[in-house]
């Protein structure tokens, strides 16, 4: 009797631990798939769905550098008396990007719906800022620009020339088939350019932080279609 009660605790003692072990598994494999999705979807900048890197550039997003990376780049920025002080990582990298999803319907009836739609787009080479730290950023309708000194300072440095805004209308007609999904996204070529800077006052930096920009080449309008139940 003395030795089944035993194998009894013990089975059970098993049980629980086994249980214990499952469900940190469990757990584990859950955070992961979720840090997983959150980094592939996160680009550091609203205006893009995803921005993909060619595999043989060693070129990365802001959003990607470790805190060993940032730290290392700080290091590197150079001290001067008065003003932003940039250092760049990457610099001009070609990078192919997924906009914002303009047109997406679905048909559900039995009879084609026909759509008529009409875009006006206002475009410039600079097209998305971001930046950490204590370095500020200034919105500007729906754009998040870097304040107006570093702005300058990170164009000098890697030779951005200003382009002139142009307005472009675009008139889709589109139509959608029975049991069928349209959805028209932008995508296109961008130009890459990232780092770290620091604002000095009397040689002493009072701001520091890393920066990024997102510089749209060319652009063009995906049109997909799906089939739905």
């Amino acid at each position: 009797m003395v030795a089944e009660f035993h194998i009894k605790e013990l089975q059970k003692g098993c049980f629980f631990y086994m249980k214990k072990i499952l469900t940190a598994f469990l757990l584990l494999f859950i955070c992961f798939n979720v840090s997983l999705l959150a980094f592939a979807n996160d680009t550091g900048h609203p205006t893009f769905q995803s921005i993909t890197i060619p595999k043989i550039s060693r070129a990365k997003l802001l959003v990607a550098f470790s805190d060993t990376e940032k730290a290392e780049a700080l290091d590197r920025v150079k001290r001067k008396l008065f003003g932003w002080s940039v250092y760049v990582v990457n610099e001009n990298q070609t990078v192919t990007y997924v906009g914002e999803t303009i047109f997406a319907r679905a048909n559900n009836t039995k009879e084609p719906l026909k759509f008529n739609y009409a875009t006006t787009e206002s475009t410039s080479q600079e097209i998305t800022r971001s930046a950490t730290g204590t370095v500020g950023l200034k919105i500007s309708g729906k754009i998040k620009t870097l304040t107006a000194g570093l702005d300058t300072a990170v164009k000098l440095e890697v030779g951005v020339k200003e382009k002139e805004d142009r307005t472009v209308k675009q008139d889709f007609n589109i139509v959608v088939q029975p049991k069928t999904k349209v959805t028209v996204s932008a995508k296109g070529e961008a130009r890459l350019n990232n780092g770290a800077c620091k604002y000095y006052i009397m040689g002493i930096a009072f701001k520091k932080g890393m920066w990024e920009t997102i510089d749209i080449i060319n652009q063009y309008y995906d049109f997909y279609e799906e089939q739905i139940r």
